[in-house]
């Protein structure tokens, strides 16, 4: 039972790089759009 408990703790790590990798690739499309924008 006790390995249940530490199992979030152990993957929340993980779940944070992955926001962390999302929002990141997000703003990326962001600037690219914006880029575009202005070569238009």
């Amino acid at each position: 039972m006790d390995f249940i408990v530490f199992l979030p703790i152990i993957l929340l790590p993980y779940v944070g790089i992955l926001i962390l990798d999302i929002s990141h690739e997000k703003s990326i499309n962001i600037k690219l759009l914006e880029s575009t924008f202005r070569i238009l």
